[in-house]
């Protein structure tokens, strides 16, 4: 075997290669996604637009507080109807259902319901257990589809309600909406 001398650099060769070994084959350990602590876009709105494929408006989300109930109806227009819903609400955004990049993962959301044949309208009943003031979340996903005249299917989206903010910047456009506790 060889003797390798480094001379007065010495320590720092080895210093320098220790720091360097370290690190490299560390671990590292990935902090979650930040989730926003203020949302981007606040409505006041007790309806908000349902939103299929990023930009088509098929209809609305509509959020509101009955004799202590929080009521979440959905409603579609324009010849579009809903196969499916995935429903998360929480006063933490961090609540939501996400993966580990950050994007909400409807299945997973506690509130689900197919229908079949599609509607064009459903409501969902929670105990309202938030105070007058209290900022919610909402993550509305719905399965929507479009029939032409003769009753075919002619177009299939996936569709989320607006006005907060989408979950990740790139990527995946699902949003949610944001709903002040009246």
């Amino acid at each position: 075997m060889k003797n390798v001398h480094f001379g007065r650099a010495g320590p720092f060769v080895i210093a320098l290669a220790l720091g360097a070994a370290l690190f490299s084959c560390a671990n590292p350990v990935q902090a979650p996604l930040e989730k926003a602590a203020v949302p981007k876009i606040l409505s006041p709105r007790e309806r908000v637009t349902l939103y299929a494929g990023k930009t088509i408006d098929v209809g609305t989300v509509r959020r509101r507080v009955i004799d202590d109930k929080l009521v979440i109806t959905y409603e579609t227009h324009e010849g579009w109807a809903i196969e499916g819903i995935h429903l998360a609400f929480s006063d933490n955004l961090a609540d939501i259902p996400v993966n580990r990049k950050g994007s909400p993962i409807p299945g997973h959301f506690p509130t689900k319901e197919s229908f079949s044949p599609a509607v064009t309208t459903c409501s969902f009943e929670f105990p309202c257990e938030y105070t007058s003031g209290t900022l919610i979340y909402i993550a509305a996903h719905a399965e929507v589809l479009k029939r032409d005249e003769a009753g075919g299917i002619i177009q299939r989206e996936s569709a989320w309600s607006s006005y907060g903010g989408r979950f990740v910047e790139k990527g995946n456009w699902a949003t949610y909406s944001i709903y002040v506790i009246q």
